[in-house]
């Protein structure tokens, strides 16, 4: 417990609507893969509808692997994998790999009320991962 920070876990697509606008910061880690592409819009509303003006959205991403790449081959099969057992089992939850990549999640964003700042993620000197830090404007129309 840390003195005058609230936790709350949650699933963003189904917050009580009295948590609206209660928030500096939310921050989303291993979720995005569930959250399908039709999905994306409604789900960066949601977060914003938490914030607070000003408030931030943090995040790690990265750039969709290069088609031709080992990583790209990888993800892009198991997401095939993925994609067949979600039409013949229709599971509780999907799961895509390839989601809210950087940069191509930025208009999104943008559209969902959001200023980007992207840092790049120093853990190895290979690595392509970013840190996003999307803050909410503070003249967001809330209607």
């Amino acid at each position: 417990k840390v003195a005058g920070v609230r936790w709350v876990e949650a699933d963003v697509r189904a917050v009580p609507p009295a948590l609206a606008r209660r928030f500096d910061l939310v921050v989303s880690t291993g979720a995005f893969g569930h959250v399908t592409r039709p999905e994306q819009p409604a789900f960066l509303e949601a977060v914003a509808s938490l914030l607070r003006p000003g408030g931030t959205f943090g995040f790690v991403t990265g750039p969709r692997p290069p088609l031709l790449s080992l990583p790209g081959a990888a993800m892009r099969g198991f997401n095939a994998i993925l994609a067949i057992r979600n039409r013949l089992w229709k599971p509780e939850f999907i799961m895509d790999y390839l989601n809210f990549c950087w940069p191509e999640i930025a208009p999104m964003l943008d559209a969902a009320g959001f200023e980007v700042d992207v840092v790049p993620l120093a853990i190895e000197r290979r690595t392509s991962l970013v840190v996003v830090r999307a803050s909410l404007r503070p003249a967001r129309d809330t209607r």
